[in-house]
């Protein structure tokens, strides 16, 4: 790199930096345009330099408009997102944004501080979740498992309690239909059936444990 910068015929040695006279001439020349109009202030102070980092501006034609001035465009600008700023003095100034519950007759009387500069906005605080509850569904009871359950005769006092493991719907069908079934077997239920001519009462199964 040395070797390369001591190459006189391509390189000179400067005792000054040449950048500070286009740094010090170009404020008034950002002055010039703003007092003819072609930038505004906020582009002005983004246009201004003052340490050394120079903004490029360009003049670009409107083409496609007769008689339309230039545009600046602005490159290598000291702020960013100079789009989304508005065209007011002070870019600063901001819309200060208050939210209070809406009470009729009352909250009307906030509307007075509503300006440039204040807002107000407001709520119901009547929401719909005081008055519309998500109900979970329980688990049905002849889709529980692990448990005891008692199942009471319809035709006198007797009564099957048991323990299943397994869904109770699952072991209730068993017990209602072990009466058809072809074994020598017959669980205390079917016995019952069998001896008394009684039913048992299927629709309503106690679970006591």
């Amino acid at each position: 790199m040395e070797l390369m910068l001591s190459n006189e015929n391509t390189y000179e040695i400067i005792s000054k930096d040449p950048t500070r006279k286009i740094i010090n001439d170009s404020p008034n020349i950002l002055v010039r345009w703003k007092n003819k109009g072609f930038i505004d202030n906020i582009t002005y102070k983004n246009l201004l330099s003052t340490d050394g980092s120079i903004s490029r501006a360009y003049g670009l034609t409107k083409i496609h408009k007769t008689n339309y001035p230039l545009r600046i465009s602005l490159i290598g600008r000291k702020k960013t997102g100079l789009l989304e700023l508005s065209n007011t003095e002070d870019s600063s100034e901001r819309t200060a944004w208050f939210t209070v519950p809406y009470i009729p007759s009352i909250t009307e009387k906030f509307n007075r501080f509503n300006n440039t500069d204040t807002k107000v906005s407001f709520y119901s605080i009547n929401k719909f979740k005081k008055f519309i509850k998500a109900q979970k569904d329980p688990c049905p009871q002849f889709k529980k498992s692990n448990v005891m359950y008692k199942i009471n005769c319809k035709d006198c006092d007797a009564s099957y309690v048991g323990q299943t493991g397994r869904q109770l719907k699952t072991r209730i069908a068993e017990h209602c239909n072990h009466i058809n079934w072809k074994t020598s077997n017959d669980s205390v239920i079917t016995a019952h059936r069998l001896q008394f001519k009684h039913d048992f009462d299927w629709d309503n199964i106690l679970i006591v444990g």
